[in-house]
Formats: structure tokens, sequence, C-alpha cells
């Protein structure tokens, strides 16, 4: 079953073209990632899939459904999360408290079982030291982890993660693989961008390469990775990762 379709996505800003006919689609418990050089159009397509920006042309489905142009905190939209590359926490609550808001808001859970998914969570990944820090007195690293985190709290339908690896520990992008691959066997769906190439090749069903704009490549990681037109794009992405 497809749970996400972009269709001819095309995304302008002052008539400068960030996104130029866009389509792919993701299945049912599949991960998806994206990749491609800085600049390349990847958070650009997030936001659109998301609904943070209305596409120039084209559309996007979530389970059959157009979405797009509704705004992003639709209840149409509850089914999907995501994280961001600048992580979006509420700074002025706790790091417990930012993982209980989509536990009432998109799971439907009473007080008591929302309390216990959230520290079930943090435990996981050895996070309950900081529960009840102000997510305003959190490391980079700390920052980064607790929203995907919260991206990937409960029972989502798709969850869109945008460079969830970065500023995280060899350690703890470990556990968050294996929580992905873990959710996504339980049928969540997943599209994430990533300049972590050791997590494609772990965890990938599928990935997308991104070119000025353009998706050029898509398919099977062993596969793609090996068509001539992706190696240049590609390899400029190895470069920035290793920098």
């Amino acid at each position: 079953m497809r749970v996400l379709e972009v269709v001819d996505v095309h995304k302008e800003f002052g008539g400068i073209k960030a996104l130029n006919g866009v389509s792919f689609e993701v299945n049912k418990g599949e991960v998806f990632f994206l990749v491609g050089a800085n600049g390349a159009g990847k958070s650009t397509l997030l936001n659109v899939i998301t609904n943070f920006y209305s596409p120039s042309k084209g559309f996007v489905k979530i389970n059959g459904a157009k979405t797009s142009g509704l705004p992003p905190y639709d209840k149409r939209l509850r089914g999907i999360r995501r994280s961001f590359q600048i992580p979006q926490l509420w700074l002025k609550i706790t790091v417990l408290e930012n993982l209980l808001v989509p536990c009432f808001a998109k799971e439907n859970l009473d007080e008591k079982q929302a309390y216990e998914l959230a520290i079930e969570t943090l435990k996981e990944f050895n996070l309950e030291n900081i529960a009840h820090k102000k997510a305003n007195t959190l490391s980079g690293g700390q920052a980064k982890l607790v929203d995907t985190l919260r991206a990937l709290i409960g029972d989502p339908l798709l969850v869109v993660l945008d460079e969830p690896f970065a500023g995280v520990s060899p350690a703890l992008t470990q556990k968050l693989l294996l929580k992905i691959k873990q959710k996504s066997s339980s049928g969540t769906t997943f599209l994430i961008v990533t300049h972590v190439f050791s997590s494609v090749l772990q965890i990938a069903d599928k990935i997308g390469v991104m070119d000025q704009g353009r998706l050029i490549a898509q398919g099977e990681p062993e596969k793609v990775l090996k068509e001539k037109n992706v190696i240049e794009a590609f390899m400029g992405v190895i470069h920035e990762s290793t920098n």
C-alpha cells in the first residue's frame, strides 16, 4: 500500500527553482532515504511533503488523499511526524513534556499511558537523567536526539526525519537505526534525509539521489549507487560528510 506519493512536485522561490519535477512513492513500512549535496533541495522537499510549503506545481498524496495545501497541523495530517535539521523543540518546557505533547495530541493516550511511554523512550536512549531539564538547556546533540524521538514516539503512519544522525554519537545512532528498523517492521513508513551513508546501507529499502532540485535516481541502494549519473553528485555528498 502506498503511504506517500510525490507527483511532479515543483517549488520556486522568486523565480529560482528549488524543486523541479520530483516524483516518487514510498510504500507502507518502507524506509526511503534521500541523499544529495547541500542545496540539492532535500529539506525543501520535506517542507512541501509536510505542508510547511505549498508546491508551485504538482501534489503530494498521503494514504491516497491529496494533502497539498493543508496547514501543517490539520487533523488530516495527524499520522505524520517530522524532525528538523535544526531542532524545533518547545524550549520553555522540559524534555519529558516535549515527548508528552505528541502522546496527547496524536496518540490519544491517557496521562498514565503517555507518561509511561515517554519515560520508556527516554530510558531506551539513556536520557532519563535529562527528563526534567528545560529544552533550552540541552546540548546540540541532546536537542537533536530529543527532536527525533518526539517524531518516533507512539505509532505514527509516516515519519519524516531531516538529518536525524547529525551531532549524535555513533552508539546512539546505532540505537536510532535499530528503532527505525523495528518501527518500519511494525508498519511505520520513513522518509529520511541524511549524510550518514552507513545508515543508508544498513536499513534503507530505497534511496533517492537529489541534485539541483531534481531526483536523478531512485531504487535499491546497491543499484542506485552504481549508476553513472549518480557518481558525481554522490561523491560530492561523501566529500561534505567527511569535512
